[in-house]
């Protein structure tokens, strides 16, 4: 059984309180591996892969730091499909596999993700204000990418 997933008895202040109690919890920080490169990609059906770029090395650890940092995300619910995602982020190991993915649907008053692999920091899925801010602004400021 997932300890984040909703188990009998449960209220929505349980399931928060197992979230809270694994915010800092390193077996559950994202995405539970050393990075080596993150990428970009624009989710355009069968077009998407192509449109990926690379974050600046020198910006990875900052930008892991966002997704494993609970005060850029909510509490509200997201009911969603990857395939309504604008965005989706790819966290790749040096031997260039795939360690993690994040989706992102963006538009201009609020941002919600998933992640894989589930990382509790990130609640349940619906940026803050200061996170939508933050994401917002790395995504439009290309300088950071390659």
């Amino acid at each position: 059984t997932n300890i984040f997933e909703w188990q009998n008895g449960d209220s929505e202040e349980t399931l928060k309180e197992r979230f809270k109690a694994h915010f800092t919890d390193s077996t559950f920080l994202f995405p539970r591996q050393k990075v080596h490169k993150i990428k970009i990609f624009k989710s355009i059906s069968l077009f998407g892969v192509f449109t990926g770029k690379t974050l600046k090395q020198e910006e990875n650890s900052k930008f892991i730091k966002f997704w494993n940092d609970p005060t850029n995300f909510g509490w509200g619910e997201t009911t969603w499909s990857h395939n309504e995602c604008n965005y989706y982020f790819r966290f790749y190991n040096s031997n260039n596999k795939v360690i993690g993915k994040i989706f992102l649907l963006l538009d201009e008053h609020s941002a919600i993700t998933d992640e894989k692999p589930l990382c509790p920091s990130m609640k349940f899925g619906t940026l803050s204000r200061v996170g939508f801010n933050k994401i917002t602004e790395l995504i439009n400021n290309n300088a950071n990418w390659e």
